[in-house]
């Protein structure tokens, strides 16, 4: 079984890819891209392949992830 590109590079612990952190917030993993697009913390890493050049892709970080969505959330329904 071949190497998938969302597992996690060496060093790069903790972290989720795209697919996993969508499944969490039960969206699609485009509209997580979405998400990206407007500020929510991802990190962009390399993933290595076997005899391929690295491949750039997303990580995020579970608890900073839904610290933003609160945040968003907070300051939507008019908290501070």
């Amino acid at each position: 079984m071949s190497a998938r590109s969302n597992s996690v590079p060496v060093g790069v612990t903790g972290l989720l890819s795209l697919q996993q952190m969508a499944a969490i917030l039960g969206v699609h993993p485009g509209q997580l891209d979405r998400l990206v697009a407007i500020g929510c913390p991802a990190i962009n890493v390399a993933v290595p392949r076997e005899g391929r050049r690295l491949k750039r892709a997303l990580r995020f970080d579970r608890e900073r992830v839904l610290a933003w969505l609160s945040n968003r959330a907070d300051r939507a329904h008019g908290g501070n």
